[in-house]
């Protein structure tokens, strides 16, 4: 029961930090996005803006389904687990995290879009890893401290 408690305050605090801090890094991930689609992919700006957009929406909307299904179907709330867990946060910490939650979604999102449409999907994954990476160092260099 308390891996499930770990998992469920894991989902909870990055849904959190989606909303607190983390629509910046998604922004910064998208611009980075469409420029390195533009730029290694070649592909024209209505599709790429159409594809990047896609990713980003399916990421944000699986995170908040997650978040959904753990506050109503598992009934937990967010639950601070003490002062060592407090001591262990920081914002390079929850970028990364969020930044790796968001590949694996938008990673998901384009293997099945690879279905319908055909795209190099090893490029899309590594263009992917290095956008959200990229937001989610500007988003903890450019951020103020909390502490």
């Amino acid at each position: 029961m308390l891996s499930m408690t770990i998992l469920a305050n894991f989902f909870i605090s990055m849904w959190l930090w989606l909303f607190v801090g983390g629509m910046y890094q998604l922004f910064v991930s998208f611009i980075f996005m469409v420029l390195l689609m533009k730029l290694i992919m070649r592909l024209n700006l209505v599709n790429l803006l159409f594809l990047t957009l896609g990713a980003h929406l399916f990421s944000l909307l699986m995170l908040t389904a997650l978040y959904g299904a753990v506050h109503s179907i598992f009934g937990y709330n967010y639950v601070s687990l003490g002062e060592a867990y407090e001591k262990g946060y920081s914002i390079l910490n929850a970028c990364i995290t969020l930044g790796l939650v968001s590949t694996v979604f938008q990673a998901f999102f384009f293997r099945m879009l690879r279905c319908y449409q055909h795209i190099r999907l090893h490029h899309m994954l590594s263009i992917v890893f290095l956008s959200n990476m990229a937001g989610a160092f500007i988003t903890y260099w450019s951020s103020p401290p909390l502490f």
